[in-house]
Formats: C-alpha cells, structure tokens, sequence
C-alpha cells in the first residue's frame, strides 16, 4: 500500500506509476487469495502480535488451538511523516494502541496476551503494575488507553517475532526494486551495518595468521588447544584458528589499529563505535582506545554537542523591598522604546515609555522619576548596553551610591529576571494592542495594574509584597466589604460629642435672613455628626451637630422668618432653600453675606428701591 499512500499526501503529485500499478495488482491478488485463517471464537485463547519499523505498523490476532497459533486476521500500514519522528519506543508504543484500537471488537471484554519484541514496554504497559514516575506523556496516553482491556503483556525476541515483523517491514517491492518510500533516510543502525561490512577487508584468515604471530594471544590459542586451564576460560573459544569471546572476535596487535579506523570511519561518536565492537571484536581496553581516538579528531569535536549547561547561579534573595533591581529595554514595540524596571524581591514593576531612542540622560532621567516614588536601590542588574555601561551612567549610580553588577555578554539568561519580564510586558502589550487601537501608555498602565494585583507562586501579589497591603480592583466590588469602618474610639479626655434623637425639636442655625436660629424638627440621622432638620418652614435642611442647639420650644415666633413666609404667601413664591450651609463655612464671610442678601430677596420678592437727592444748583454760581 506504501506507493497508493504517496498518492495521498497533501503536497504529493497524483502520478499514477508503475510500482502503484505493481502496488495496485498485487493487493488484488491478496484480496482473492486462499490463505487459510481460522474463525474467531470465545472459549479459545487469543494472543495479538504487534512490532513496529522505521516506516510501519504491524500486527497478528490469533488463536492458540493445541499448542499452535492460528492467525485470524492480519493487519498493517504505513507510518504517518509525524510518526516516522517518534523514537522506536513510541513507535512500538503506537503499535500497540494503533492495533488494540483497530481491533477493538475482539479484544473488549475478555482477556487476551500481548506480545511485544520491547521489553521497556513490557514494565511501562504492564497493567499489574504502576506507571513509572517519570513517563512521556504519549505513553502515559497510550497506557490509560490499555487500562480499558483485560490483558497479560509478554516479551519476546525480535528474531522471534516474525509474524507482526514482516508485516512492519515488508512493504510492496516495485518492479525495480527501488525503495518504496523514497523519503526515507538511511538511520544510523543501517550506517552502522554498513560499517561492519567494511571489516570484510581483514578476512579471519588474515586475523588467525597474526594471532599466531601475537606472543599473548598465541600462548592462549595453545592452551585452548591442548585444553589448559587458564583465566576466564569459559569467555575463550577456538573456530577455524581464531579466537572467539562469545561472539566478537579478539583482534591482534598489528590489526587493531586498522580496526580502530574502520570503526571510525563515519564518525558516528564513541558510544556507537562501542556498540558496534560489542558486537564483532574485542581486545583488551579497546574501550579506552575507542574513546582515544574519538577525543583526539578534530572533526568529531568540532561537531559534537555542547557540553551541559552550568546549573544557573541563583540570585541572593534580597531582604527587604527595592534592595536589588534588575532593568533592561524593550523595543522597538509600536514605535516606543520600554524601560523596564523589577524588584528581585517583591517583582514589583515599573515602565517608562520613550517616544525616541533612549541615551544614558533619558534613562538617567527616568530613573530618577522612579527612584522619587520608590527611593534608591541598594544594586542595578543590567547587560552589557552602551547606555548602562556609559561613563554618564555610572557616575549617577556612583553618586547615588547605587552598585552596578553586568551579565555577561551575549548570555542574557544571567539576568533572567529582566529577561523574562521582558517578555511578559511584550506579549500582553501585543495582544491589547490587536485587540483594540489606543494610547500605548494607557494599556502599559492597565498591564501593570493588572500584574501588580495579580498573586504570584507564593500566594502574594507585588503590590502586597511591595505595600504591604492588596491594591483595590473592579473584582474587589463582587464581594461585600468586610472590613467595616467602625466607631472612632476617643480619648478619655476628649470631649463627648453631642447627639440628637429623630423627632426631638432642635433650632438651626440660619445663614440668610434676619433670625438667627430658626425652630425644627430632627427628621434623619446621617452619620455620626450630620442630621437632616424639618423646619418649621416646612424646608428641610443639613446641618452639623455644631450648627444645632437643644431646645424645648414647640412653637414658632410669629415674628420669624416662617411667619413672614407665611403671610406673604399671596406676594412670594415659596421655594425649598438649597443647602448651602456647609459650602458658605468655607467661604470669606463677606461672600457669605452678599449670598444671604440675594437669598432673602429671592424669598421675599421684594422690590428693591433705590435711594433718591434733590440736586441743587450751585450759589456761587448763580444758575
């Protein structure tokens, strides 16, 4: 199926070949072919067979009927270009849960054995026993999908696994024998074949006429021989004059230099050099030969890995807020530079927004805005800037007494604190600013408003950490008050503030007018020391406990401002007057005066008459 499913690829060309006609008949001729499987049934034992290729899936139910397995059914198919990635854990992994699923009707609801060629899988899938505690995600996906079935795993060698083997390798051949996938790479275990048949220049001949040269390895072929006991004796075998150690060859002196060259060969690293020794030859501390002459190309430590990172120096964690800081640029973001500005301690954040490229005197500047608010650090964390690295720069740290500690160049992750803040504010800003047009200034202040009432790993926010208290946002409205502002506790020598009860008659101090306190009524209490009074006008006022004085009259003067009120009712209009008392406290008294004038008037409606001389001319003048 392998030439069909290249037709099917998204950026694939439908070119109907010859290996997809080869592909095309030879399916047919299985389809109609009279392989003899047996019928599936209930009370047999069933086993499934699964393993895995570079490029395939393989699998086989059967039946065990006398000591014999029947297959079933046979499944297969060909590795998806994502999969071909998968180490070949996960791809005898994805066999199992490919298969299992496929197969799902059969397997559900009775037990059945899977058989497996990796025994990792073996303890990974097991279903007596837990999952290892560090476990890659897919494979902990696929054991919580086996969970579901009823099964014993078993593991067998892959030379013994035939069945699902040749299904995960044997893809249609082409009529040419080209490969059918024509994207696959050589992997390293194919390189690694290849290697050892470049060994075939040195025949067991050849090898077998310098061991008799070699004085060591001959004294222990003559042993071998003539049946000597020696050391380790069961490791040593004798076939066709070449000594044997289980099955590697043990090389003389005079080879093992060549040897060495053709392990080498391909450069393919000292732990697959090893690996293919292993497997074919062997001399005393070739190891350490091995890793020799690996260490010592030039070529292989050219391109070999970088070495493990250092473990990251922690940063001493400061004591109190705005003992260390850490301040770094953003930008350029929407055509704004960004100074951005952290506490070690409590992460709290300040940005300083720059319509133009920034010099050592505009940051000077804006830090010194900064420090106004929050006073001055003890140490600035900062890279290796021209700006922070400025004699102008350093002076004003100098000044200010403020140490300067620099990352080293071209390794920002020294001051990761900056760094990763950096990152934060970039981000946001980026997603505020597509969601909505608007004033990059004004979304930096929602950002920061928003990360400083936001709690961090250790359950408190910067601002708590900063302030020592929790920064009131629209969220903190959802959620009733608790703390209550209560009643002010005075001191024993302070005097008792006065207070009036609703209904009881009160006078009012009157700020227009002739009278000077007017009769009322205590109608609503509006606080500690504020009253809403009725007077006997009917005009409700608000006055302050100081503007009111008991009193135990219950009726009104006839020649109160009421009563005048009253009888002019047919002349004047009779308004509610405003409450004015409170705002002319805080005015000069002679403003306060002329608005009591206007007042009255406007109450009394009365026509103000102007007064009037008679001129009289002049004597001395004679008019």
């Amino acid at each position: 199926m392998q030439p069909l499913y290249e037709l099917l690829r998204k950026e694939a060309d439908f070119v109907w070949s010859k290996q997809c006609q080869h592909a095309f008949e030879t399916i047919k001729k299985e389809i109609i072919g009279d392989r003899i499987l047996t019928t599936y049934a209930q009370d047999l034992p069933l086993i499934l067979e699964v393993d895995a290729s570079p490029y395939g899936l393989g699998a086989m139910l059967a039946h065990k009927i006398r000591n014999e397995t029947r297959p079933i059914c046979f499944i297969s198919r060909s590795l998806t270009k994502a999969e071909k990635q998968y180490s070949h854990l996960d791809k005898e992994a994805t066999a199992i849960y490919w298969s299992t699923s496929k197969l799902w009707q059969y397997l559900y609801g009775r037990k059945f054995e899977l058989i497996t060629d990796s025994k990792p899988l073996k303890t990974i899938l097991n279903p007596n026993k837990n999952l290892p505690a560090v476990t890659a995600m897919r494979l902990m996906r696929y054991a919580l999908h086996m969970r579901q079935f009823n099964y014993e795993i078993t593991y067998r060698r892959g030379n013994e696994n035939i069945v699902a083997d040749f299904l995960s390798r044997a893809p249609v051949e082409s009529v040419n024998d080209e490969r059918v996938d024509e994207n696959f790479k050589v992997e390293e275990e194919i390189l690694q074949i290849l290697q050892l048949s470049c060994t075939k220049a040195i025949t067991y001949q050849e090898i077998a006429s310098e061991t008799k040269r070699d004085k060591e390895l001959s004294e222990l072929k003559r042993k071998l021989e003539n049946g000597t006991e020696c050391e380790n004796q069961s490791e040593y075998s004798l076939h066709k004059d070449v000594i044997m150690r289980g099955n590697r060859a043990i090389i003389p002196k005079t080879l093992q230099e060549y040897v060495l060259g053709e392990l080498h060969n391909t450069h393919c690293g000292i732990v697959k050099m090893k690996a293919i020794a292993r497997s074919t030859v062997y001399w005393k501390n070739i190891d350490k030969d091995i890793e020799q002459i690996a260490k010592a190309c030039h070529i292989c430590a050219q391109y070999q890995k970088a070495d493990r990172h250092v473990p990251l120096h922690k940063w001493e964690t400061p004591t109190e807020p705005w003992q260390r800081i850490h301040i770094d640029f953003a930008g350029p973001i929407y055509e704004k530079q960004l100074l951005i500005v952290i506490d070690a301690l409590t992460k709290w954040v300040e940005v300083i927004v720059f319509d133009k490229a920034p010099t050592s005197k505009t940051t000077i500047t804006a830090l010194k805005h900064i420090f106004a608010a929050q006073g001055l650090p003890m140490t600035i964390v900062s890279d290796n800037a021209t700006i922070f690295k400025s004699d102008e720069f350093e002076q004003f740290l100098e000044a200010n007494g403020i140490a300067q500690l620099n990352s080293a160049p071209n390794h920002p992750a020294t001051n990761g604190q900056a760094e990763r803040t950096v990152q934060t504010i970039k981000t946001k800003l980026k997603k505020l600013m597509s969601e909505s047009t608007g004033n990059i200034r004004e979304k930096i202040d929602d950002i920061l408003f928003d990360y400083r009432a936001t709690p961090l790993n250790c359950g408190k926010t910067p601002a708590e950490l900063h302030y020592g208290r929790q920064i009131k946002t629209k969220l903190h409205l959802l959620t009733p008050p608790t703390n209550l502002i209560t009643d002010t506790k005075y001191d024993k020598h302070e005097r008792k503030t006065k207070s009036f009860t609703i209904g009881q008659r009160v006078l009012s101090r009157n700020y227009y007018g002739n009278d000077k306190w007017l009769l009322g009524t205590i109608v609503e209490r509006l606080g500690k020391i504020h009253y809403h009074a009725r007077l006997d006008n009917k005009v409700i006022v608000k006055r302050h406990a100081n503007q009111l004085k008991r009193t135990a009259c219950q009726t009104t003067p006839a020649t109160s401002v009421g009563e005048q009120v009253k009888k002019n009712e047919n002349k004047a209009v009779l308004f509610k007057l405003p409450d004015i008392s409170v705002q002319n406290q805080r005015k000069p008294a002679q403003e306060q005066k002329s608005e009591q004038v206007q007042v009255r008037r406007k109450s009394e409606q009365v026509q103000v008459r102007r007064s009037t001389r008679t001129r009289r001319p002049v004597e001395r003048l004679n008019l």
